[in-house]
């Protein structure tokens, strides 16, 4: 039959194109699939490290406010541990400061009655004086002065009791001389407060020295001293006050 052939022929090539055309078919929908999954899976791995990369920003943001928040509690901390260092330094500073006003207000009030004693003291001395010049005047013209003797004799006796009221005095003098140098270093500043207190003392020293002499110069002379260094003591321990006042205030 001479439409076999034919027919074989059309078969043959109707089974290649089926053969090509699902073979085709095939490889497309693979690639199909393969680009897609391709796709997807770059986009997974995208998203992936765009979640990794947002996670480890955020836990580093989070880190970074901790550490923000730790070193701000730490430093709120040590200010105000520093505010109560310093309120207790200050307290501190300002008791200190009303204690030696306080004891240098004593020890002005002390050398101001040593003052005064010492200007009894003179007052006794010169009357005294007064006494013996008119004795001596009576003498010389006979006249009786049994009157002045007797008053002599009296001020004779205040002049002593004055005597045991200096030797009363010197024991407040030395105790408030050595409570207030208590207060004081061997600072420079410190040099010249520390020089008038151990001053004073010597005053006393000086006035039993010369009392059964009856040396009213001497004591005279004492005299002017302890109202100057009375004077000056009251000019220092106020400049060194204010300025430890002042160091307080600015918490020094």
């Amino acid at each position: 039959n001479f439409m076999e052939p034919t027919i074989r022929v059309i078969l043959e090539s109707n089974e290649n194109w089926w053969n090509n055309s699902f073979t085709t078919a095939v490889i497309a929908l693979l690639g199909v699939i393969g680009s897609g999954y391709l796709t997807y899976w770059i986009n997974t791995k995208l998203n992936k490290e765009a979640f990794d990369a947002q996670e480890k920003l955020q836990n580093s943001l989070i880190d970074e406010q901790k550490r923000i928040h730790e070193d701000n509690l730490r430093l709120q901390q040590s200010i105000t541990s520093q505010n109560i260092d310093a309120s207790i330094k200050a307290n501190a500073r300002i008791e200190w400061i009303q204690e030696v006003r306080r004891t240098a207000s004593s020890y002005l009030s002390v050398l101001s009655k040593l003052r005064n004693i010492n200007l009894k003291i003179i007052k006794e001395l010169a009357d005294i004086e007064k006494v013996d010049r008119f004795i001596s005047g009576c003498k010389h013209s006979g006249k009786s002065h049994k009157a002045i003797d007797a008053h002599k004799e009296n001020l004779l006796a205040n002049y002593k009791i004055l005597k045991h009221d200096l030797d009363v005095m010197e024991v407040d003098v030395i105790e408030y001389s050595e409570k207030l140098l208590l207060f004081f270093s061997e600072k420079s500043d410190h040099k010249a407060i520390e020089n008038l207190i151990i001053e004073c003392p010597n005053y006393i020293v000086t006035m039993k020295k010369y009392f059964e002499d009856y040396n009213r110069k001497k004591f005279e002379e004492v005299g002017l001293s302890i109202a100057n260094n009375i004077f000056e003591l009251r000019q220092e321990f106020r400049r060194y006050l204010k300025i430890e006042w002042d160091r307080a205030k600015n918490n020094e």
